[in-house]
């Protein structure tokens, strides 16, 4: 995420600002996966029309959840 945020900052940069802004988006609820794989993950099983809580690594439409 932070590569759309600063586009400017240097590659190099990018995990110290990640570590940085974890706390922002940890209060903000900010959907960051841990890399393209896991997000391709996610959005296989997911698909474009669920409101998934990466929190939770479940959807809130899925009807076999006891947690709301």
């Amino acid at each position: 995420m932070e590569h759309h945020l600063f586009p400017a900052l240097p590659w190099d940069a990018l995990s110290k600002a990640h570590r940085l802004l974890q706390p922002v988006y940890e209060e903000r609820g900010a959907a960051v996966a841990k890399g393209y794989l896991s997000w391709m993950a996610d959005a296989l099983r997911y698909g474009p029309n669920r409101t998934l809580s990466y929190r939770q690594k479940q959807s809130v439409l899925d009807n076999n959840t006891k947690e709301r």
